[in-house]
């Protein structure tokens, strides 16, 4: 019986050359990693997500700001409306007694607030109904918390981030609206001028 020949040198290519159609096999030699090529692309990745991070915080600065005069003015209004509010309720109660005068201005108080809570609201619905507005939201969280997070639709609007850690942002309308007006000094509405 006669044993089949095994060939052991390279297969000749079409140009009598060794056949180059199939990879090498082995450890490929250092010089032709693909490390350069990763490191281009993530260089470019990087770019991109500062532009893009440089672009959300730059809206995020301007919805804030129009937001911030929007709120100024709520308060304004409010301030005035609640002036003149107060200033009547006070007088025309002064006779029925101190308490049932505290009563219904801290009624009055809270009727104005809510008011002004609830423009304030709409003002953040309308900011996070402008095309992209809902992404660059979900896009910051994400960059705060991290890849992994999960985002939630919130159903007043806005959204809510969990990382698997724990934290936590919400990012809800009454979470931002409660935020902004958290930072404002609301006693004037309540202070005759």
């Amino acid at each position: 019986m006669t044993t089949p020949t095994v060939r052991t040198s390279p297969s000749a290519g079409r140009d009598g050359g060794p056949d180059r159609s199939e990879p090498p096999s082995g450890p490929m030699p250092p010089g032709l990693g693909l490390a350069p090529l990763r490191a281009a692309l993530l260089a470019r990745a990087r770019a991109s997500a500062a532009e893009l991070v440089a672009a959300a915080e730059a809206e995020r600065a301007s919805a804030l700001s129009d937001a911030q005069r929007e709120v100024d003015e709520l308060l304004a209004r409010a301030r005035d409306q609640g002036h003149a509010d107060g200033e009547e309720l006070f007088a025309s109660e002064r006779a029925a007694g101190r308490a049932s005068d505290q009563t219904r201005l801290l009624t009055a108080q809270r009727s104005v607030y809510e008011s002004l809570r609830s423009r304030i609201a709409d003002q953040v619905r309308d900011l996070l109904a402008r095309p992209g507005a809902h992404d660059r939201l979900v896009a910051t969280l994400v960059e705060r918390l991290g890849d992994d997070v999960s985002v939630v639709d919130s159903p007043d609007g806005g959204v809510v981030a969990r990382s698997p850690d724990g934290r936590s942002i919400d990012a809800s309308v009454a979470a931002l609206v409660d935020s902004a007006l958290a930072d404002q000094d609301l006693t004037p509405l309540w202070t005759p001028g």
